[in-house]
Parts: C-alpha cells; sequence; structure tokens
C-alpha cells in the first residue's frame, strides 16, 4: 500500500476521505439548510423581502470576472482538499 494519503486504496486514505464526505455532510445538514430555513421563514412571515436582501448585498456584488475566478478558484480548491 501507498504511503500517501491521499491514496483511497490505503486505509489512511479511506478514512481521509471519508472524513472529508463527512464533514460536507456535515456543513451542508448543519449550516447551509437551518440557514435556508430560517431564510424561507423571514420570507413567508414577511419580516423579510428579496428587495430588502438584495439592497443589503448590492455594495458586495463582485465584478462579473471576479465572480468567475472565484468559482473557479472555490471549484479547484474544493476538489483538490
Amino acid at each position: 500500500m501507498a504511503d500517501s494519503n491521499d491514496n483511497v486504496g490505503s486505509w489512511p486514505g479511506f478514512i481521509d476521505q471519508l472524513n472529508k464526505t463527512f464533514m460536507l455532510v456535515r456543513d451542508v445538514f448543519g449550516y447551509t439548510f437551518p440557514g435556508g430555513v430560517f431564510f424561507v421563514v423571514g420570507l413567508v412571515s414577511g419580516r423579510v423581502s428579496l428587495g430588502q436582501v438584495s439592497r443589503l448585498l448590492l455594495p458586495y456584488q463582485p465584478h462579473g470576472w471576479a465572480a468567475f475566478i472565484l468559482a473557479v478558484w472555490g471549484s479547484t480548491s474544493w476538489a483538490t482538499s
């Protein structure tokens, strides 16, 4: 067996990949899903509107090229981690 931890053929590599998968599931169900539920509750209750959210995020809108670079960087860093 290989000594590298990124080789899934070895036990340490398998455990590492399993840990990364569990962390992704944790992030989705522990952070993203509840945040989305609270956001939808705010929309349904009328306390928050999409217009308010859009105006709140307006100063943070990146340029098209910056958004593209961030998306590529995020996808490559996620794939290699």
